[in-house]
């Protein structure tokens, strides 16, 4: 690192405040930083018989005396640059060898076995971002793969907006890619002591070539055309394929003479022609500086680049012999099951069946399951709207909850017309919360405010809830709040307790997790701790001994109602109040009983 960039580096953690002195690839100019310093250290071997990708140095040679020769250059560079290779990380003298996950010899470049068994075990997505990893792994080997673009033409499709639905021919597709992976052919290395040649087509829906060397494959190329491009002429896909290919492959031509072969004659004679479309003079823009010769080959004879500009359509996939359709079973909760039974004289529910139907992209249907943009869609046959929010607010999970943070849980999973008015009448009806909640309106008087915290467990807020239900000898509980993320730790105790009791349960359910040891600690008055038969003078008593992990001092302060462990305080009660909500005949219990559970719903509900 420079010395004047150093500082720029600084990070702490528990143990005190560090400084890179070494650059990291953290930063985010570093991968580009080193990339150019390996360039200029190596550039007058580079593409001789080095190539370097960051710190992946590849060292290839004709001989072993040579590799010998070559090795020793390169391990000069790095000793008088100062630049270390770890030893157990480097592999000399072989003949086959895995490089950025491709597989390369003298026999040419093949893909990496392990990459392809990543593809085979992939399960089948669930989400356009599964199907999109998907699609990434398997587009780094598309060059390996003959007709790849039409083959997985149904899967992208999926990933266009509000167009993710698996039907049958995504599924045929999906196995289709998987089969044709592990069919990838050895492509061969380039010589640029020979011509290339590139063998070129269109079809109605796609266009597709092949870069060749003395009738060995060196990369294929497969894309499926445009809404717009499927239009033009038979001669403009034509000249599009041929262009689409000349730019994807110019490294490989620049500076030699090349063959391009195509079964539209009247490409044979483009420098000739009058140009008279945006494309041709795009055409010939691509074309400059190129040394080619375009050459006449009948359909027939052109089977490689035909076959991949043929786009597998609907019925080629459904009768595809080159994979098999395996059927996918879903299990759904019995509830569910229910529901789904009860909406079949539905009329709303029976509207939206027929804007699936129709191929609203809003609607879909899975398994009876009507969804609107992935949420089901709950008609009003039956109680079942009730029944959620009561299983959403009135529940040992619930938690009695406001109206945005019950409806914003609400909203992820269901969909109905009026849902928030649905949930803002549920909550505002509902007699526990009317009769045991506190007004949260704004105290009279100067408040004080706390400072805000920078970082996470910078400042945790402290409150006991007491005079609880009795759960396994429990009617106590201890809250920290991180006032920073409003993450929330929930500790059961018995009444009485001690500070003694206190430091026991705090080490090891807050301290030791949080990142920082040094924490100030934020609690309730100690009138307000009185009232709870808390011995607050114990608790302060020795806190070197008791919490020797907190390292600043405990102090006791005014709060204002806004501070997320006194508003917790103030509702928790209601949340661990037993319940006579039944769910199917199963009694959810109260206090301080599955105490992890109603911790999680917590944590992953709105604060404000």
């Amino acid at each position: 690192m420079a010395d004047d960039d150093i500082f720029k580096t600084a990070f702490r953690t528990h143990t005190g405040h560090y400084e890179f002195v070494v650059m990291p690839f953290g930063l985010t100019n570093a991968p580009a930083t080193f990339q150019t310093l390996m360039n200029n250290l190596f550039k007058p071997y580079l593409r001789d018989f080095i190539l370097v990708f960051f710190h992946d140095i590849l060292i290839y040679s004709k001989s072993l005396e040579d590799h010998l020769h070559h090795l020793q250059l390169t391990l000069q560079v790095l000793a008088d640059n100062n630049i270390f290779a770890k030893l157990s990380k480097c592999v000399f003298g072989v003949s086959q060898i895995e490089y950025l996950g491709h597989i390369i010899s003298d026999q040419g470049v093949a893909t990496d076995p392990n990459k392809i068994a990543t593809m085979l075990q992939w399960p089948v997505p669930k989400t356009i971002k599964a199907l999109s990893g998907f699609l990434g792994l398997t587009g780094y080997y598309r060059k390996f793969i003959r007709d790849y673009g039409s083959i997985a033409k149904p899967l992208t499709e999926l990933t266009k907006k509000n167009a993710f639905l698996w039907n049958s021919q995504a599924q045929t597709a999906f196995e289709c890619l998987k089969t044709a992976m592990t069919q990838a052919p050895v492509l061969a290395l380039p010589d640029y002591t020979k011509p290339f040649t590139i063998e070129t087509d269109a079809s109605g829906m796609g266009i597709g070539a092949v870069l060749m060397q003395e009738s060995k494959p060196l990369a294929f190329l497969s894309k499926s055309l445009s809404q717009q491009n499927q239009g033009l002429s038979t001669y403009e896909k034509k000249l599009l394929a041929l262009l689409t290919a000349v730019k994807k492959w110019r490294h490989y031509l620049l500076g030699q003479p090349f063959v391009i072969k195509t079964d539209q004659i009247s490409l044979k004679h483009l420098l000739e022609q009058k140009i008279s479309t945006a494309l041709q003079n795009k055409g010939l823009c691509t074309l400059l500086g190129l040394n080619y010769t375009i050459e006449y080959k009948k359909g027939k004879e052109n089977k490689v680049a035909d076959t991949l500009s043929r786009v597998c359509g609907q019925n080629w996939l459904l009768n595809s012999s080159s994979a098999d359709i395996y059927a996918v079973s879903e299990i759904l909760p019995s509830w569910i099951q229910e529901m789904v039974q009860s909406f079949h004289n539905d009329e709303w529910i029976n509207t939206l069946k027929n804007k699936v139907s129709v191929q609203d992209p809003d609607y879909t249907m899975h398994m009876g399951v009507v969804r609107f943009k992935g949420r089901i869609s709950v008609g009003e046959s039956g109680n079942w709207r009730e029944t959620i929010l009561q299983s959403l607010h009135d529940s040992s999970i619930g938690g009695h909850y406001g109206i945005n943070a019950t409806y914003q849980k609400l909203k992820k999973l269901f969909y109905w017309p009026g849902l928030k008015q649905s949930v803002h009448d549920f909550v505002f009806s509902c007699s526990s919360c009317q009769l045991n909640k506190t007004e949260h309106t704004h105290p009279s008087g100067l408040l004080k405010p706390l400072p805000i915290p920078q970082q996470a467990w910078q400042s945790v807020g402290l409150d006991f809830i007491t005079g609880l239900p009795k759960s396994k000898g429990r009617d106590v509980i201890l809250v920290f709040i991180d006032r920073f993320t409003k993450y929330g730790h929930f500790i059961a105790l018995t009444h009485p307790f001690t500070a003694s009791d206190v430091a026991q349960k705090w080490n090891p359910h807050l301290v030791e997790s949080s990142p920082l040891r040094a924490l100030s600690l934020k609690i309730s008055s100690s009138e307000t701790l009185e009232k709870k038969n808390v011995d607050l003078t114990s608790l302060l008593k020795s806190p070197e001994q008791l919490l020797p992990l907190c390292l600043s001092l405990i102090e006791s302060c005014s709060l204002s109602a806004s501070e997320p462990h006194w508003l917790l305080a103030t509702t928790l009660p209601q949340f661990f109040k037993p319940s006579s909500w039944v769910l199917r005949g199963a009694h959810v219990g109260g206090g301080v009983s599955r105490l992890s559970r109603k911790a999680r719903w917590y944590d992953e509900s709105t604060h404000h």
